[in-house]
């Protein structure tokens, strides 16, 4: 079985049981592979999720058109921003706030013991403000936002939006998924 294969399953597993309830023996089990060679290649369970995770963020932007079009050209800014951070997001909003919390969770114990694999978390972090740079970037060139628009700024203050909303996501037992991104919404109107 190759790594994509065991990627998906360990996926599957990890969004429909939560990381905690899952083991490497498991996912090994699932994927038909020795869970001797499985372990091997991943030391921890933390680092398979990483790796689910790295790949399906991967995955989605190669999948993702995300070139504004003559059409956009006659709408908001603001619009233009949300619509793209919704479609951006649109995989993980279909995750549940416990697999969410395990999420959270995992990366505060790799804060106190593994420095790599803080690393690994915090790198798909910048994976989103890069892309969103990007994103901004383009549409300078077309001319929604001025050209004197500071890009790496807007996009780590929208960043900062989408982590305070997950933040008050996860605190808040009733907020939804959908009052979570009502808020971004919000506040990128008021940027822009």
């Amino acid at each position: 079985m190759n790594e994509g294969q065991i990627l998906n399953i360990a996926q599957s597993l990890f969004f429909e049981k939560g990381y905690e309830e899952t083991s490497l023996d498991d996912i090994a089990a699932e994927a038909k592979v020795d869970s001797n060679q499985l372990k091997e290649r991943y030391s921890t369970k933390a680092d398979l999720l990483l790796d689910v995770l790295s790949e399906d963020f991967i995955d989605e932007l190669e999948e993702q058109d995300n070139q504004l079009t003559e059409k956009d050209l006659d709408r908001k800014p603001a619009e233009i921003v949300y619509d793209y951070l919704y479609k951006r997001l649109h995989p993980y909003l279909q995750l549940s706030k416990a697999m969410y919390r395990d999420l959270t969770s995992l990366a505060l114990r790799a804060y106190e013991s593994d420095p790599e694999q803080l690393k690994k978390f915090v790198g798909l972090d910048f994976m989103l403000v890069d892309e969103l740079i990007g994103f901004l970037n383009q549409m300078k060139e077309m001319g929604v936002l001025s050209a004197d628009f500071d890009s790496n700024e807007a996009a780590e203050i929208i960043y900062s939006v989408l982590a305070f909303e997950f933040v008050v996501f996860l605190s808040q037992g009733e907020r939804s998924v959908e009052d979570c991104m009502a808020g971004v919404q919000r506040k990128v109107r008021f940027l822009f």
